[in-house]
This record gives C-alpha cells, sequence and structure tokens, in this order.
C-alpha cells in the first residue's frame, strides 16, 4: 500500500527548480515537435513513445525515419540504443520486487 503523505511529498517535489521531471518533460515536449514535423499524428506519436521507452530511441526512430531507412534497420538501430538501458534495469529488479526470487526458488527445487 502506498503511504498517501509520501506520495504527495513527491508529488510537491515535480514542481521544485531541480526537479529532473522539468527536463523530462521537455524532452518529451521536443521529441512530440519532432515527430509531428515528420508526419506522425498524436496516437502514433504516443504510441512509439510508449514502445520505445526510452527517448534517444524515439530520436534514432524519428531521424531514420526521415532519412528513409527500412523497418528491419530502424528496430535494428533502436534496439541497439535501448540495449544499454538492460544492465540497469536487471540490477534494479531484484530491489523492486524481491517476492519472485523466492517464488522461482520454490519452482527451481
Amino acid at each position: 500500500m502506498i503511504k498517501k503523505e509520501l506520495f504527495f511529498r513527491g508529488f510537491k517535489s515535480i514542481l521544485k527548480p531541480d526537479s529532473p521531471a522539468i527536463a523530462l518533460g521537455c524532452c518529451f515536449i521536443a521529441i512530440g515537435a519532432l515527430l509531428k514535423n515528420i508526419g506522425f499524428n498524436i496516437q502514433e506519436s504516443i504510441f512509439s513513445t510508449m514502445l520505445i521507452y526510452a527517448l534517444p530511441g524515439s530520436l534514432v526512430m524519428a531521424e531514420s525515419i526521415l532519412v528513409g531507412a527500412s523497418l528491419l534497420s530502424i528496430f535494428i538501430a533502436v534496439w541497439f540504443v535501448n540495449a544499454r538501458l538492460y544492465p540497469m534495469a536487471v540490477s534494479l529488479f531484484p530491489r523492486r520486487s524481491p517476492r519472485i526470487f523466492e517464488i522461482s526458488k520454490k519452482f527451481s527445487d
């Protein structure tokens, strides 16, 4: 269960000048403007942002579409750019849900 006081304290910290949410929001606006200039509509832009997961990957996808690259080369380029996030996600996974490791130990025995 989420403690409401901690949630609202974190939510209020978004408005502080040193919050990374401001920079991230500006980056999402910039990538949205780039996708709009390429010819994506709002649904395609949102879908590609959720599918690609990281802004550098979105930028690589947009530039690849702009130069007319094939779908396979766009996929490989975005995969390589986002592959750098994989070690970070794997290293943080045990901290997020240690219960999964307990369950997997039960099935492995």
